[in-house]
């Protein structure tokens, strides 16, 4: 995903906002194309047809700050403070810390 533009749940989106890529239901059917700017008509068809993420242009939707995703990792690295030993756990806390730097990159 470019920088230019971001992944945003469908309950995020407000009219106005541009679409960065087509919102595709299933594998060939095309419900908007790029570039369409949101309606609350269009934004109500997309959440009735089951559509919960697009991609918009832009970054409207401000992340964590750099201050937020210190905390959650601290409180992560805390969680598993006490399993340090074993390693299956070791491999989960590092699953969910790459989940949580993919989820900061959206």
């Amino acid at each position: 995903m470019a920088i230019e533009e971001q992944r945003i749940l469908l309950l995020q989106a407000q009219p106005g906002m541009v679409l960065a890529r087509d919102v595709n239901q299933g594998a060939q059917v095309k419900l908007c194309g790029k570039g369409t700017v949101l309606t609350t008509d269009l934004l109500q068809q997309l959440d009735i047809r089951g559509i919960k993420r697009i991609v918009v242009q832009g970054r409207p939707i401000a992340g964590p700050t750099q201050a937020e995703k210190n905390e959650e990792k601290r409180k992560l690295a805390e969680r598993f403070s006490r399993v340090q030993d074993q390693p299956a756990m070791i491999e989960l806390q590092r699953a969910v810390e790459r989940l949580m730097r993919k989820r900061w990159a959206q």
